[in-house]
């Protein structure tokens, strides 16, 4: 600062022409501050072209209103002030370019009226404001006719338009591209599903769920089929496809795969999802499941909890999904009942054994009934049984959590929570009473299931069996309500125990 101001005091001719630079310097910056306040209240930045243009025009306005007035001015030849004057009107019209595209194209077309622009026609509108702006200030500032730029001679020009005819297909294609596509969109090319990340004049990028990057030419997505999963409504349709064994009845087939539907978040309620039975393939019957999903960023963690349901409901449902092989099969008569010496697996008798009612029956009664139970498994957010429904079988946790909830809604309260050997369902084996409440899994359940054709054997053997249960449940029921009890007519008083017997003894028909 010392060094400036002694250099003033030894040459003061200079002065003049140092304010007449502070003059353009500060006439300048309230025009800055004034365009930073302006886009601060449009919650928009100050793009990194405005400062560059803003302080282009500023510098070398500047050194030259400081050159103009100094003493020696007359030593610079015109061509100089006339260079600097295209360079301050350059940065100028480079300025001015890019305002117009924050104002007018970002924040009024984009953000205002929500119109999509593509990357490529904006780019387009800025090169094309600029050229117009270069060809004015050639003209008005440096004497120059821009038109004669354009008297090329006519083969040149058709030389030029042959060599360059692929470029400007894919020029073109990347425009008509921008009414169908933008950046974030979720689309399918040839087999390659993946987000849009970039779109350029040649090329539109997209990334894979693998995080793979796929650069795909403008001109092939112009003149082949692609889907958008993201144009229109934000919900897309979805379909998981599935075979199972012909040894299963489709209109079977079709109850369990609908039933994967209920209770799995994330579908949409328009349309209904539904399964058909699409193909009869080699080795199993193909099903399709189809779905509508409410946003597409998470229809892979749905498609991925719906497929696990379908395995899950088609494993416990005993029904089949055959291996892509040649089977020979050689026909025998089907078994009616298990093999009486087989051996019950220890898990079974362990699980039976933490049964309350397991006190009423010996040894061999719970071997004998092992042999006709069955392990069910169900996944997070399955519906065992809805309230209201018909039932003959009881369920006792082996490993897990169920929800009991009380309607037939699956959303409804949660009004107890089951774990480890405890049991549901108990009265609709024992008396074949519908289902009181709605049980859900609450996590990934594995269960034993006793069906009356199990128990039945066994009273059939022991008649005096039923006359032990009833006086056991009825015992339980005036302490404590079991979980899916339901009683009917059952009061808590001297005469439960003969009431349940009577209904037990006519269930099972002994």
């Amino acid at each position: 600062m010392q060094n400036i101001l002694q250099f003033f005091k030894t040459f003061p001719e200079y002065i003049p022409a140092a304010i007449s630079a502070g003059t353009v310097v500060l006439s300048a910056l309230p025009l800055y501050l004034g365009l930073h306040y302006l886009l601060h209240r449009r919650s928009l930045k100050m793009p990194l072209h405005l400062h560059i243009g803003f302080f282009g025009v500023c510098g070398i306005g500047a050194v030259l209103a400081f050159a103009s007035v100094a003493p020696q001015s007359n030593v610079f030849p015109p061509v100089v002030f006339r260079s600097g004057l295209f360079l301050v009107c350059l940065f100028l019209a480079y300025f001015l370019v890019t305002l117009i595209d924050t104002f007018l194209i970002d924040y009024y077309l984009v953000r205002r009226s929500h119109i999509y622009i593509s990357p490529l026609l904006r780019r387009i509108v800025q090169y094309s404001i600029f050229i117009v702006f270069l060809l004015i200030i050639l003209e008005r500032v440096l004497r120059f006719n821009p038109f004669a730029l354009f008297a090329i001679p006519t083969i040149l020009t058709a030389g030029f338009a042959l060599a360059l005819q692929d470029t400007f297909k894919t020029f073109i294609a990347g425009l008509s591209l921008s009414k169908t596509l933008r950046l974030g969109d979720t689309i399918d090319f040839q087999g390659v599903m993946g987000d849009v990340v970039d779109i350029n004049w040649a090329r539109t990028t997209i990334r894979t769920n693998g995080l793979d990057y796929y650069f795909i030419p403008n001109t092939l997505l112009q003149v082949n089929s692609f889907t958008n999963y993201s144009y229109g409504d934000p919900g897309t349709g979805m379909k998981l496809v599935v075979g199972v064994s012909y040894d299963c009845a489709p209109a079977k087939v079709k109850k369990v795969l609908q039933g994967c539907f209920v209770g799995l978040q994330g579908l949409a309620k328009e349309p209904q999802p539904w399964v058909q039975l699409t193909e009869f393939a080699n080795s199993s019957m193909t099903y399709t499941l189809y779905y509508a999903v409410t946003s597409v960023a998470d229809r892979l963690q749905i498609h991925d909890q719906l497929a696990t349901r379908v395995w899950t409901a088609l494993d416990r449902a005993g029904m089949q999904i055959p291996y892509p092989q040649h089977v020979l099969h050689i026909q025998r008569p089907k078994p009616t009942e298990p093999t009486e010496k087989a051996p019950v697996p220890e898990k079974i008798l362990s699980a039976l054994g933490h049964w309350e009612l397991a006190q009423v029956f010996s040894k061999e009664d719970l071997e004998e009934l092992g042999r006709w139970v069955h392990i069910r498994t169900y996944a997070a957010g399955d519906i065992i049984f809805k309230q209201g429904e018909e039932g003959d079988s009881l369920f006792l946790i082996m490993d897990g959590f169920v929800d009991i909830i009380n309607g037939t809604d699956h959303q409804g309260s949660v009004i107890a929570v089951l774990g480890n050997h405890q049991v549901f369902g108990e009265m609709s084996l024992l008396t074949g009473a519908p289902r009181s409440m709605t049980v859900r899994a609450q996590s990934r359940l594995d269960v034993l299931e006793i069906a009356k054709s199990g128990m039945q054997r066994i009273l059939m053997k022991r008649p005096t069996l039923s006359e032990k249960l009833a006086q056991v449940v009825a015992e339980r029921q005036k302490a404590e309500p079991m979980v899916d009890s339901h009683s009917g007519s059952l009061s808590a008083n001297a005469d439960m125990a003969d009431t349940l017997l009577e209904r037990i003894k006519h269930f099972f028909d002994l």
